[in-house]
């Protein structure tokens, strides 16, 4: 996935700030990784960014490949 690209969600998702349910469709912003696992920024618009897992997102339809890729963490040294 690269940024800016359209992505939907395979179920509906509540906020974990807001407690709202969010959009079905939102805008791939990046990823990261944290303790093992991908987690992925999403774009929802007016609802905000939300990080999701993997498996919450639908696949492409007639893509060959949705490989996320992770952002590298900055080291301060």
């Amino acid at each position: 996935m690269k940024p800016g690209e359209k992505i939907r969600t395979i179920m509906s998702i509540r906020s974990q700030r807001t407690g709202l349910i969010l959009p079905r469709e939102g805008i791939f912003v990046g990823a990261r990784e944290n303790i093992g696992r991908t987690l992925i920024l999403v774009d929802f618009g007016e609802a905000g960014t939300e990080y999701l897992l993997p498996h919450e997102i639908e696949e492409g339809k007639g893509k060959q490949s949705r490989a996320i890729k992770v952002n590298e963490r900055r080291s301060n040294g």
